[in-house]
């Protein structure tokens, strides 16, 4: 049985473009492309079912009835939605290898402005 175990909230939020907390581009200008976010006004719970683990966004874990610890999902960073965060925010991505599209640290507090 595979399951994505996640933990998320029940409350209902706009779009992340409605948001007052607006997101900037590392060359300071605002995010315009919000394609890679679910533009529905659902709680989180909802959004990431309907929306982030239907596109692939989330890795699935085994369940196994031995299992001694929790392994909770994890974001695929290769994912065609993670790297249309990247493109809206500006970054470059480099390639790490043949097969890899390679990942960087998206830090909220350089993408961020009210």
């Amino acid at each position: 049985m595979s399951i994505q175990r996640v933990r998320l909230c029940l409350a209902i939020s706009p779009p992340r473009a409605m948001l007052s907390l607006h997101l900037i581009k590392t060359d300071r200008t605002d995010v315009t492309d919000f394609s890679w976010t679910c533009e529905e006004s659902l709680s989180c719970w909802d959004k990431f079912h309907n929306f982030y683990a239907a596109q692939g966004l989330f890795t699935c874990k085994n369940i196994g009835l031995s299992q001694k610890k929790i392994k909770f999902g994890a974001v695929q960073y290769s994912c065609n939605l993670y790297q249309k965060k990247y493109a809206a925010l500006c970054i470059t991505v480099k390639k790490k290898g043949i097969h890899s599209k390679g990942v960087r640290l998206v830090v909220a507090s350089n993408h961020g402005k009210t």
